[in-house]
């Protein structure tokens, strides 16, 4: 998860067993909530501003 109080960035994760990108954040929800998944490796992360 990334916080800023003065940019706006958009940003995704690479998941390398599952192959897919995951992207989003909601600090109420600890097992989905963040740009990834608990006990998978990632692979490579995109960060972009909007």
């Amino acid at each position: 998860m990334i916080k800023l109080t003065s940019k706006k960035l958009k940003y995704r994760v690479y998941l390398r067993k599952s192959k897919k990108w995951v992207t989003g954040y909601s600090t109420n929800d600890a097992n989905n909530g963040y740009a990834g998944i608990l006990g998978q490796e990632i692979d490579a992360m995109q960060i972009k501003e909007v």
